[in-house]
């Protein structure tokens, strides 16, 4: 999530209220002034508190930014307004973006863990690198010059969870303002995207201790489907990127088989839908461990980045962007 204002003044201040998560918190926030970026990331308090943003700024015209660092399961945030000293004013918003897009995935391409010196992040380091930014989702929004959604989560499936017990697969979060709130509604009118990037299956072929049991293929192709067909109820123009993430191999897990299972779930959607032209298959590069140095083995900036390198373009071949 972001929240942007221009204003007229020398300082600007935020009132939040915040609650913990599913898996804890704080929330985190990326600070902008002006389009510089405070070293500092803003933590967040549990409740309703104010944070100083900037001070002492020459007067005239400036513009603030927050940009959300975590996922949904760290907290729920409540903004409750700007405020820019004895003074200062709100003015007209910067222009918004005409290109739009929506990424629906686990912790693969959200920014978890792609700042820690991984793979084992030392204890209370973990949720300060992660960042939505620097992952590809955000790094992709930043070189098309798009305005963009993340309905990311971590640990989520189609057809399960990387948590077995856990039933919320993202086809159930979906519809969903607040992920872990059944009774928050996202409108999807408010948010229409031009392009819809889909980023799931690795939590679907995770190993979960000793038990084996990769989703089974039918089923995760029928859940797969599902979630396109969804996306095509609220999107029935978007060009829809089904990707097959470079960290998922067929090597690991022993006997899962999870690339070429992906693989073959994506063609089947695809087929499934023939009078459906802006339905695509997008195969990363399969990583190798120098680029698997986030926390937890998640990817590296760089790789975030290289991978980025090779799907801009793709995209920019469908859009004309």
């Amino acid at each position: 999530a972001r929240i942007i204002a221009r204003f007229d003044g020398t300082e600007a201040s935020v009132t939040m209220n915040n609650t913990t998560g599913f898996a804890g918190g704080p929330s985190r926030y990326d600070v902008f002034v002006d389009d510089v970026l405070d070293p500092n990331q803003l933590v967040t308090m549990t409740g309703v508190n104010t944070y100083p943003l900037a001070t002492g700024l020459a007067a005239g015209v400036h513009k603030v930014e927050l940009v959300k660092r975590t996922e949904g399961n760290l907290g729920v945030t409540t903004f409750m307004g700007f405020d820019f000293g004895a003074g200062g004013r709100l003015l007209a918003p910067p222009a918004a973006s005409s290109r739009r897009i929506e990424f629906i995935s686990d912790s693969t391409i959200d920014g978890y863990g792609v700042e820690g010196m991984g793979p084992s992040c030392p204890a209370g380091t973990l949720e300060a690198s992660h960042s939505a930014r620097a992952g590809l989702a955000g790094l992709v929004t930043k070189d098309l010059g798009a305005d963009a959604i993340q309905v990311a989560y971590s640990g989520k499936g189609l057809w399960q969870n990387s948590y077995r017990p856990d039933p919320d697969t993202m086809g159930v979060l979906y519809p969903r303002a607040l992920p872990d709130d059944a009774t928050s509604l996202w409108d999807f009118s408010t948010f229409v995207p031009d392009v819809v990037v889909i980023s799931l299956g690795g939590s679907d072929y995770s190993k979960v201790g000793a038990a084996n049991d990769p989703a089974p293929l039918p089923q995760f192709t029928a859940k797969y489907d599902e979630l396109v067909t969804m996306v095509r109820t609220y999107a029935p123009n978007a060009h829809v990127f089904m990707t097959i993430y470079a960290q998922i191999k067929d090597v690991y897990p022993t006997g899962y088989n999870a690339r070429s299972s992906l693989r073959t779930a994506i063609q089947t959607v695809i087929a499934n839908h023939p009078a459906d032209t802006r339905l695509y298959l997008h195969e990363m590069t399969e990583s190798v461990p120098s680029q698997e140095t986030g926390c937890q083995y998640h990817g590296s900036p760089a790789l975030h980045r290289s991978l980025t390198n090779a799907l801009v373009p793709v995209i920019r071949a469908r859009t004309g962007w």
